[in-house]
């Protein structure tokens, strides 16, 4: 079995934050790719990341929440919006964890790339907040919009 699939295994095993902290093995195997205020982001491999709710204040899930719910909506809807955001693959019903596509990061400069509509709706664009995947520019972290 892959790490991706222990990792996704032992998260449902252990569905709330407190006893996620630490996950276990699972986490201990993959590289953390990023600390922001509310969460902890692992590499589980090549394709793919986990974001890990650091603490059960509401900040922390919300984040998450707001990451998913922004998603699903957007791809549900057919915006146009969906196409610029980092696609969610998997999540818990409580948004203490959510894995995304894996992109990678790139520089200030390419924050520009995405088209001014998609600009206005996302605030708190930055050089940590952007990636490309598949050769497209995405939004990887759009939690705190």
């Amino acid at each position: 079995m892959s790490l991706y699939h222990d990792a996704y295994r032992e998260i449902h095993e252990h569905p709330t934050p407190l006893t996620m902290t630490p996950i276990g093995t699972a986490t201990a195997e993959c590289r953390r790719a990023g600390t922001g205020l509310y969460r902890t982001v692992y590499a589980l491999d090549a394709n793919h990341v986990l974001k890990l709710a650091t603490n059960a204040f509401d900040l922390s899930i919300q984040s998450n929440k707001r990451e998913v719910t922004q998603w699903y909506e957007a791809v549900v809807t057919g915006d146009e919006l969906a196409a610029w955001l980092c696609p969610i693959v998997a999540w818990a019903e409580d948004y203490t964890w959510l894995i995304m596509r894996r992109a990678t990061g790139i520089t200030e400069h390419n924050c520009y790339e995405l088209p001014e509509p998609v600009r206005n709706r996302l605030l708190d664009l930055h050089s940590g907040n952007i990636g490309v995947l598949d050769g497209h520019v995405v939004v990887i972290d759009y939690g705190g919009c």
